[in-house]
């Protein structure tokens, strides 16, 4: 791509990329930022890929004149203008999926489902959020079952009791992929199958 660019720059002008591998990890995000503030500054920013680092990145780059495009950060968060000013993305959010929990809910006439969402950040609470709002206005529920805070701080017996007494059929997780791991592994176990919970059948949306 580099080299496309560059043989139709004009003007002696040069498209130079610099990376780094920040592996989704606030540490090497934060040691990427200091490398960049102590050299010569781009123009702007591609990334990271995960959402967490990406609000991150964008909470220090306007503070170097730089914009950040992010390539697959998919949180509503950064949508806001007032926090994000100069992040621009090039993929969807995660709203899209929305549209699909709504979708299989109505057709096969579920009114109600129940919601696993890690606490403490306000990206999967945005996602609560838009969830809940996009059932609404279907005339649908989507409940909370538990909050889990990590993935040594999850409530598994809370899920597990839930799943008994409700008629939840569809469970949605809004949590990072390790805690979502995590709590699938321990259902499981405890006896999450096909049959688990009389006649009814458990789907997950991760």
């Amino acid at each position: 791509a580099l080299f496309h660019i560059n043989s139709y720059a004009t003007d002696n002008i040069r498209l130079h990329l610099r990376w780094w591998d920040t592996s989704c990890s606030n540490q090497k995000v934060a040691r990427a930022l200091f490398d960049l503030s102590s050299e010569d500054l781009g123009v702007g920013i591609i990334g990271p890929a995960c959402s967490f680092q990406a609000m991150t990145v964008n909470d220090f780059s306007p503070y170097f004149g730089m914009a950040d495009v992010g390539f697959s950060a998919q949180t509503p968060a950064l949508n806001d203008r007032s926090t994000y000013p100069g992040f621009y993305r090039v993929s969807a959010t995660a709203d899209i999926y929305h549209e699909g929990h709504v979708a299989v809910m109505k057709r096969f006439g579920w009114k109600r489902a129940g919601l696993v969402v890690q606490s403490g950040s306000s990206i999967f609470q945005t996602v609560q959020g838009n969830i809940q709002a996009a059932a609404k206005a279907e005339n649908l529920t989507v409940d909370p079952i538990v909050a889990v805070r990590s993935v040594n701080g999850i409530d598994v017996d809370g899920i597990w009791d839930h799943l008994q007494r409700s008629r939840t059929r569809l469970i949605i997780f809004v949590s990072r992929p390790t805690v979502t791991q995590r709590v699938l592994c321990a259902l499981y176990h405890k006896g999450l199958r096909s049959s688990c919970c009389g006649d009814r059948m458990i789907r997950l949306f991760v």
